[in-house]
């Protein structure tokens, strides 16, 4: 079966949101930083309905440099406090690229996803990012 690939979201019109994620949005970016993108697209009804095409929760390439999450796994894991798409909602202006209405109403709600449960979520990907380094062998191990 088909998958849709970012051109066919954009094409289709089905992009709510598009933003740059990582470095460049923190701005610790250095020259041999590479661009990341992250956005949010509505399923098209013919993926919904199974005709020909398979359902896709995300879109990604294949460095994940660019990563599009379907708008019912963005929803669902915002709900989870997931670090990734609590970013989206806080991106600053100028590192937004497209925001369509229906995103710029769920972000002025942003803050009622800021609860306990983001403790967890953001204190195990810190741990995680620790263990990381440290099986890499990196400067903060010695």
């Amino acid at each position: 079966m088909k998958k849709y690939t970012f051109e066919d979201i954009r094409g289709k019109g089905l992009l709510i949101y598009e933003y740059m994620r990582g470095s460049h949005m923190y701005g610790t970016n250095t020259t041999e930083s590479d661009k990341d993108y992250g956005g949010v697209y509505m399923s098209p009804s013919e993926q919904l309905l199974g005709l020909g095409i398979d359902y896709q929760t995300e879109i990604h390439d294949k460095t994940n440099d660019t990563v599009w999450f379907e708008l019912n796994k963005f929803m669902f894991l915002l709900i989870k406090s997931n670090p990734t798409v609590l970013e989206a909602l806080f991106a600053d202006d100028d590192c937004v690229l497209y925001e369509h209405p229906i995103m710029t109403e769920i972000k002025k709600y942003r803050d009622i996803f800021l609860t306990k449960k983001c403790f967890d979520s953001f204190g195990g990907y810190a741990v995680e990012q620790i263990r990381k380094c440290r099986g890499l062998n990196k400067k903060i191990v010695n």
